[in-house]
């Protein structure tokens, strides 16, 4: 058996040398589809599914509070998640972990480092022995600011340090504050952020020194003022470790007395909070990301998918042409005994060879993929880093996909190559009229497939296409031509509040009389920023608000000149002014849909409201503003709050520039004067306001980038197969057509018939391809702005194409036909 097998290879790659044009073909057919669905599994699997790199992570859950405005899965306070650990009886341990900017000076490189910020026993209860030194010990956890260490990450360790062992004698300034390393994190460890390389690790008493990126709740605490202290300050991920034969429904049962106990004792900050446990393989950020994610995941992985298929039918197609070619030798074979399986595990065999040199190449072009996607940026200031792994998980993928392929290509032509009728084969004399009789056959099928997957392809890049062209034209509420951001955090700098207020009252004047510079505005949040912060309320004189009448509202704390500079209107009561200051009581003003919420069929004007249940801080609603976007593009009006930032001061803060004229040359200054009051300043963000929308749209730009690229291979592919086909069947009908010119049809009669069977074959492929299309696109409904799933113009696009397709392919083919010689044609 293995010596036949042998045999067959052999024979295989010397046939396949004897043939180089098909073989680089089929190759390159193979390792394109191949490359692309493994690059594209990397990122997927990289996002969603493969497992935390830390010991027995299937003990692992993750621990959830939830908040009576409608977030089931958010974040808890320091102070919850020390109670859950003292006073569950399902965990060995309980870690806590949030993601963080800072700005950091790492062997006298100033920038901005991505991290987090842990609880003491985050490495060990997660099982993680540091490379070099230690993890932080319990006492690190305490004593607010009293512990300035980090442990950084391996890459790290490499880049600044060059992997030096004294690096446990080095520091790091974080907030112009030295920091010392006392460990370096394994290699193959990131950090919990699935896809994205953290560079250092800092203790939760050191949370005051930098800003915590990830989902903030903040509601009234009865007692304390700092992250630690607060109760009702929710900033941290929890992660558990379950006590060996606990199941996740005993450990929820087990947190469901443990958050009821909460409640009774701390009504005020942990009414209606509950706590909800996963296994920690289901989330990967947060359930309700994750919702989005994977679907995203599911469509990006089908499209690849579609691709290698119509490969696939591209190479059948080929091999089936190349069987008709084969059908002596078969059946000589055949004649000297050999069987049909043996003829079928022959052909096989080649099917398979092919498909490996494919999968080989395609997996080194999925390694340059996955470099170049590492060495990605997005288009902000932050530093995000990828942390792609290429391993033996990637390698087995492209493997089986490289086994599936070729069985896949491969079946087919060889089950129908195998089926030789042997006295005419060996006469050699009936396989072009038996192959000529055959008017919609398995070849013809196969295109009509790639056809079919093209015009899915072409129907989703143009609808995603469509729709960020759509999205540059809706109007967000406020002029976005014009106007730059410039984001900073002072507080990373080591301001403290009255340094930080004269920073920005020295600032605002300067900037204003820049060349240029028609209006300049302060706010603590950024229309299309992913920095989305939110407070709860109350109306002042009405009973606590439910969960459906929604609790929390998007807030912004913003200057005087704030709707002056954005071009939003005041449509009822006043703008900030003079008269807000710190002394005098708390404004606000609300968006038009927080007004209808609230107050339908009143006036919102002179009404009070407070920050946070009964208890909290009393506003009084001096305005209106017109509705804008402010998470997406496109949004329907959200309730939005907006408070004086003279009365509620933030070191972090954001520039919004009203510019004219160069507005690059606008920026250059606006950075230069901001870094002569502050040299050493970091910027989170200093750009057009158009580059914080374009990167919301990034998911639809890229999958319209990634769905148009995949659509051209598609039709490449589908041409090749369809100019194939054709092809084929002029020369096989050659005798036929010279007869039927013989007997006195025109040229333009016999390119008029070529012409007619490309269309049919691509007509039928379009029907087949626009009923899909029509289903799948609805995966994209999410995602899609002011087009619908069914645009009537992304289907006539794409029908257009494929049509344009038939007529190129079949035009070469068509004209061979028309110049057959009769004379000739009869003597064949």
């Amino acid at each position: 058996m293995l010596s036949t097998l042998w045999q067959d290879l052999t024979f295989g790659l010397r046939l396949l040398g004897r043939q180089p044009v098909f073989t680089v073909v089929a190759v390159a057919s193979l390792a394109v589809g191949i490359g692309l669905n493994s690059t594209i599994f990397t990122v997927v699997d990289a996002l969603l599914f493969r497992p935390l790199p830390v010991r027995a992570p299937e003990q692992l859950v993750t621990v959830f509070t939830t908040g009576e405005d409608g977030v089931t899965e958010a974040t808890s306070s320091w102070q919850d998640l020390q109670d859950i650990r003292t006073r569950n009886t399902v965990f060995t341990d309980v870690v806590g972990h949030t993601m963080m900017f800072a700005a950091v000076n790492v062997a006298g490189e100033r920038r901005l480092s991505f991290g987090e910020v842990v609880s003491a026993n985050y490495f060990s209860g997660l099982g993680i022995a540091p490379a070099v030194g230690r993890g932080f010990l319990a006492h690190e956890d305490e004593g607010e600011g009293a512990h300035p260490v980090v442990i950084i990450s391996h890459r790290l360790w490499q880049r600044a340090f060059g992997g030096r062992q004294d690096v446990l004698q080095q520091q790091v300034l974080i907030k112009n504050r030295p920091y010392a390393i006392v460990g370096v994190a394994p290699e193959t460890f990131n950090g919990l952020m699935p896809g994205i390389q953290a560079e250092m690790w800092i203790p939760v008493s050191m949370v005051e020194d930098i800003s915590p990126a990830g989902m903030n709740d903040s509601t009234t605490s009865a007692t304390g003022t700092t992250r630690l202290e607060r109760r009702g300050m929710r900033w941290l991920f929890m992660k558990a470790r379950l006590r060996d034969g606990v199941t996740v429904g005993a450990a929820a049962d087990n947190l469901t007395t443990i958050g009821s106990s909460l409640e009774r004792e701390f009504p005020v900050s942990n009414r209606q909070r509950q706590l909800r446990v996963y296994p920690a393989a289901s989330v990967r950020f947060l359930p309700m990301v994750d919702r989005a994610m994977k679907p995203a995941g599911v469509v990006a992985m089908a499209a690849v998918g579609l691709l290698l298929l119509t490969a696939c039918a591209n190479l059948a197609s080929m091999l089936l042409a190349r069987g008709v070619a084969r059908t002596r030798e078969l059946a000589l074979r055949s004649a000297l005994g050999a069987g049909r399986r043996r003829l079928i595990r022959q052909l096989l065999v080649e099917s398979l060879v092919l498909a490996g040199i494919g999968g080989v190449v395609g997996l080194l072009l999925a390694t340059w993929a996955t470099s170049l996607l590492m060495q990605a940026r997005l288009p902000i200031e932050l530093p995000i880093e990828f942390a792609l792994a290429f391993d033996g998980r990637i390698v087995a993928f492209t493997a089986a996909l490289s086994t599936i392929t070729g069985l896949v290509f491969g079946l087919v032509p060889a089950w129908r190559a195998s089926r030789t009728d042997l006295v005419p084969a060996l006469k050699g004399g009936s396989s072009t009229l038996t192959a000529g009789r055959r008017r919609f056959g398995l070849r013809h099928a196969l295109v009509s497939l790639q056809v079919a997957v093209s015009v899915v392809l072409i129907v989703a890049g143009v609808l995603l296409g469509r729709s960020v062209l759509a999205a540059s034209k809706i109007t967000t509420g406020f002029d976005t031509g014009s106007l730059l951001v410039a984001t900073i955090s002072l507080d990373m700098q080591g301001y403290d509040d009255p340094r930080a207020t004269e920073f920005f009252e020295r600032a605002v004047p300067r900037l204003g009389q820049l060349p240029g510079v028609r209006g300049v505005t302060v706010s603590d949040r950024v229309p299309f920023s992913p920095n989305i912060q939110s407070t709860q309320i109350s109306i002042d004189g009405r009973p606590d608000l439910t969960p459906e009448q929604g609790l929390s509202i998007d807030v912004a704390s913003v200057s005087a000149s704030y709707f002056d500079t954005m071009g939003v209107r005041i449509v009822e009561g006043r703008a900030f002014d003079t008269r807000d200051t710190p002394d005098t009581p708390r404004a606000a003003i609300v968006s038009q849909a927080f007004a209808r919420r609230y107050f339908p069929g009143e006036s919102a004007v002179g009404r009070r409201l407070r920050v946070g249940r009964q208890t909290g801080r009393v506003l009084e609603i001096v305005g209106i503003s017109a509705d804008y976007n402010q998470r997406a593009v496109g949004e329907s009006p959200r309730p939005m709050l907006h408070l004086a930032r003279s009365q509620r001061f933030a070191p972090s803060a954001s520039f919004l520039i009203r510019g004219a004229g160069d507005i690059d040359a606008v920026r250059k200054s606006i950075e230069r004067e901001l870094q002569v009051l502050e040299p050493n300043l970091i910027f989170l963000e200093l750009a057009p306001i158009q580059r914080l929308i374009a990167t919301s749209l990034l998911p639809v730009t890229l999958g319209s980038a990634l769905l148009g690229g995949l659509a051209a291979l598609a039709m490449l592919l589908s041409g090749l197969g369809l100019y194939g086909v054709i092809a084929f069947t002029v020369a096989h009908r050659t005798r036929e057509i010279g007869i039927r010119v013989a007997l006195g049809a025109s040229r333009s009669r016999v390119v008029r018939a070529v012409l007619r069977e490309a269309v049919v074959l691509v007509a039928a492929g379009a029907i087949a391809g626009v009923a899909l299309a029509a289903l799948g696109s609805q995966a994209l409904s999410a995602v899609l702005l002011g087009v619908t799933p069914f645009d009537p113009v992304s289907y006539a696009i794409a029908v257009a194409f494929v049509l344009v397709l038939a007529v190129g392919a079949s035009t070469v083919p068509a004209r061979r036909a028309a110049s057959v010689d009769p004379v000739v044609a009869l003597r064949m």
